[in-house]
């Protein structure tokens, strides 16, 4: 069954003949080949706009409320950043963390919303923190390595003969550049 598109020109004829004849609306709709409540839905509309103070209340209930949510969204954004200048603070001065480790689904929603992020995004990097870490760990301790040997040298060796050092003491490092 189809939706028909009636004329405003007929809707406003139709809303006119219940009132003017007196006759039930479902009887005025039968004979117009109009469901019933479709025109008492016309003729609820009618009267709505033949009372100007209800549109102005409708529209300011509306706006008001397009507001309070508006006003919610900021709020939850602000509570966002705040959390996460916490964590951010925490994590750069070491103290520790009263934060929750893993927001609700809403708010990590809404976080990425705020980031320009995308989800899928978020839960990849959120995945791959653990190989992170330890890749950031294994480059901590090369980095440590490498200048006890530079230091062991008397800051003598450069980037070839530390390198050789580091071969000849088993750890695997160049692993592209050929053996010497």
């Amino acid at each position: 069954m189809g939706t028909y598109k009636y004329s405003a020109e007929f809707q406003a004829d139709a809303v006119a003949l219940p009132r003017s004849s007196g006759r039930p609306v479902s009887r005025v709709a039968a004979e117009l080949g109009v469901n019933h409540e479709t025109l008492r839905q016309w003729i609820k509309a009618a009267d709505e706009a033949a009372r100007p103070e209800a549109v102005a209340e409708s529209a300011k209930d509306a706006e008001i409320e397009a507001l309070r949510k508006q006003v919610r969204e900021l709020e939850m954004e602000r509570d966002i950043l705040r959390r996460a200048a916490k964590y951010l603070r925490a994590r750069r001065t070491g103290e520790p963390l009263r934060v929750r480790c893993r927001p609700p689904w809403r708010l990590r929603q809404r976080l990425c919303t705020v980031l320009n992020l995308s989800r899928s995004g978020f839960y990849r990097w959120q995945k791959t923190a653990p190989a992170r870490a330890a890749k950031q760990a294994a480059n901590a301790a090369l980095t440590r390595r490498t200048r006890k040997v530079h230091e062991q040298s008397g800051k003598t060796y450069g980037a070839k003969r530390i390198t050789a050092e580091l071969r000849a003491n088993g750890l695997v490092v160049n692993r592209n550049a050929p053996n010497d």
